[in-house]
């Protein structure tokens, strides 16, 4: 149990002390495909859940530490489409080896923004030029107690504009408390600590280089014991407290109302508010509110529904299928298609 202590601490310190290096890096992070829900039960969940200890394989890009027994040979099959002609996946398989509690997943996500013209100062149409972004995933996560597992997810990520590209390494560490007889699960996560490798751009003859979109995160989640329904609660960008985007980059007042936002929004603003439908255990339905999206994303005098997000699931004889649906801003939803399966029935063991 000391030994169990000790491990927690040590990966807490490390938590707080890559938190405190990244403080000064909000409102100037790129790579923000490292941030996309590519799963639907992460779409309809709004981009929290990190607290969830599901069988669902696809969670655990976003809290390594949920891996476990129950996705052990599941593999996991995601697309969006994202926005107008941008389409994601992702692709992900996992393992749990032996009788030590030591689990491995890996995998790949992508985004596609399509092709685009390539078009001379003159105007003159020179043919066409594509955009990826492309990141793997190596994942481990370990049982330290009986209700406490941790994991990271190591994640090189390419970038490939037309003829520049770029690259560089992600992780992600996280840790997972669950207590079935409770209900109860809890989970904090550090994402996207790294660096990229080398820039698109040099200026005075020295590389420019972009940070990451890292993001500490605490999820909260608990079913009623007599009742389907489980509630669930994440906190986002806990390194900091102002995410107004123009006072973050260019250090000014100006918000998208141009108007000081109330501390209490702001507050709100780190805040994705869960609720799930579990009438039974092979069927559940999810709806989601993220303030800050909604505040970013909505239009002075239209109504917008820009913030909310829904889905639901299915799972018969061991295969589960999962939809989501986000809306981001008036006339614009991202829909997203999952499918899990367990590898015994294919005669993988």
């Amino acid at each position: 149990m000391k030994k169990t202590k000790h491990k927690l601490i040590v990966l807490l310190c490390m938590v707080v002390m890559q938190s405190t290096i990244l403080w000064a890096q909000s409102g100037t992070q790129s790579f923000l495909f490292l941030d996309l829900p590519y799963s639907a039960k992460h779409a309809a969940l709004g981009g929290g859940g990190v607290s969830l200890y599901d069988d669902n394989l696809s969670l655990a890009l976003y809290n390594p530490a949920t891996l476990s027994e129950k996705t052990h040979n599941m593999l996991s099959l995601n697309y969006a489409n994202y926005l107008k002609d941008v389409n994601m996946g992702a692709v992900t398989y996992a393992r749990t080896i032996g009788e030590t509690k030591n689990h491995i997943a890996f995998g790949v996500n992508f985004l596609d923004y399509g092709k685009f013209q390539r078009v001379s100062e003159e105007d003159l149409i020179l043919g066409t030029f594509s955009a990826k972004d492309i990141a793997l995933n190596l994942l481990y996560a370990r049982d330290i107690a009986p209700c406490l597992s941790a994991g990271v997810n190591l994640k090189p990520f390419f970038s490939f504009y037309d003829r520049y590209h770029t690259a560089g390494m992600a992780f992600d560490i996280g840790i997972n408390l669950h207590l079935e007889k409770a209900n109860f699960n809890a989970a904090l996560v550090a994402r996207n600590i790294g660096w990229q490798f080398g820039g698109f751009h040099s200026k005075d003859g020295v590389t420019e280089h972009e940070t990451l979109p890292f993001d500490l995160q605490l999820g909260l989640s608990e079913k009623l014991p007599h009742a389907p329904f489980r509630f669930s609660l994440t906190l986002h960008h806990l390194q900091r407290f102002r995410l107004d985007y123009e006072r973050a980059v260019t250090g000014s007042s100006l918000n998208d109302d141009t108007q000081e936002i109330k501390v209490g929004d702001m507050l709100f603003r780190h805040t994705i508010w869960t609720v799930e439908i579990l009438p039974t255990s092979y069927l559940h339905f999810a709806i989601s509110y993220n303030h800050r999206r909604h505040a970013e994303m909505r239009v002075t005098g239209i109504k917008s529904m820009a913030g909310f997000s829904a889905g639901a699931g299915i799972n018969i004889r061991n295969i589960s299928v999962d939809f989501g649906v986000a809306s981001y801003q008036v006339g614009s939803m991202s829909y997203n298609v999952s499918v899990a399966f367990g590898m015994n029935d294919w005669g993988v063991k």
